[in-house]
């Protein structure tokens, strides 16, 4: 839209408005694009922000592998004293039953009969005490390696469950980097077009305002 006033000295002026309005929306969209992308960036940010908690959880996990493997070495410990204490048991029964032997062998001398029917009774004493410590060793062995045999196995299960949890937690993370990165280089890009986008439209600006002044110029 044109406006002229007559040529009698009075004042001139040309407005376009048309192309002033695609200038301001050119510079609302570089500005628009521009806070997209400061969103795009805090939103990676807040990405490392998980990153660094998942490492903190990875940490967590192994402090809890180790209080787990203290425990064990407590238990077999444990083990390993109560079996020497039975040891201990077993050598005092031991002394014990040869202490009979004696006292047996010293009834011998004064009842040959009697004494041998003891020595007799106290040597079957003995050997079905000892068969019963090796059915009772026995048993607890059988139950040592079924304990072992649950415990390895549960082991298994949970290292087993620990590997799929580490594999699900790293395409977790893979497919996170990925957006990530994805995000960032979409950032990156919108940046550079908003840049461009807001120097195109001042370069028009700039041409806009030469124009006007070219023409207003010409026809004072």
């Amino acid at each position: 839209m044109v406006q002229t006033v007559p040529s009698d000295g009075t004042d001139r002026s040309t407005e376009y408005t048309v192309p002033t309005v695609c200038v301001y929306f050119l510079c609302l969209f570089s500005v628009s694009i521009f806070c997209v992308s400061v969103f795009i960036l805090c939103v990676y940010f807040l990405c490392v922000c998980v990153c660094f908690l998942g490492l903190f959880s990875v940490s967590i996990f192994c402090l809890y592998f180790l209080c787990l493997f203290s425990l064990f070495i407590f238990c077999v410990s444990v083990f390993i004293f109560c079996v020497y204490f039975l040891c201990v048991c077993v050598y005092f029964q031991c002394l014990f039953s040869v202490c009979l032997c004696l006292f047996s062998v010293c009834l011998c001398l004064f009842f040959v009969f009697f004494s041998v029917f003891i020595f007799c009774v106290s040597v079957f004493i003995f050997c079905v005490y000892f068969l019963c410590l090796f059915f009772v060793f026995l048993c607890l062995f059988s139950v040592f390696i079924f304990c072992v045999g649950v415990f390895i196995l549960c082991g298994y299960i949970l290292c087993l469950f620990s590997v799929f949890i580490f594999c699900v937690y790293f395409l977790f993370i893979s497919v996170h980097i990925f957006c990530v990165y994805f995000l960032c280089v979409c950032g990156y890009f919108l940046c550079l077009f908003s840049v461009f986008i807001f120097c195109v439209s001042v370069f028009i600006f700039c041409i806009y305002f030469l124009i006007i002044d070219y023409r207003h110029k010409h026809r004072l």
